[in-house]
């Protein structure tokens, strides 16, 4: 669990400095409810 949440990182920090690209909250949504599920 700990190697996908590093994983996860560098897409929760684009989102921190990039918020005008919404599409990358998409993305992190989808990877953490792909986790959740399993």
């Amino acid at each position: 669990e700990a190697g996908r949440l590093e994983i996860l990182q560098p897409w929760l920090k684009a989102i921190v400095t990039i918020p005008e690209m919404p599409w990358h909250k998409e993305i992190l949504q989808e990877k953490l409810f792909r986790l959740n599920c399993e």
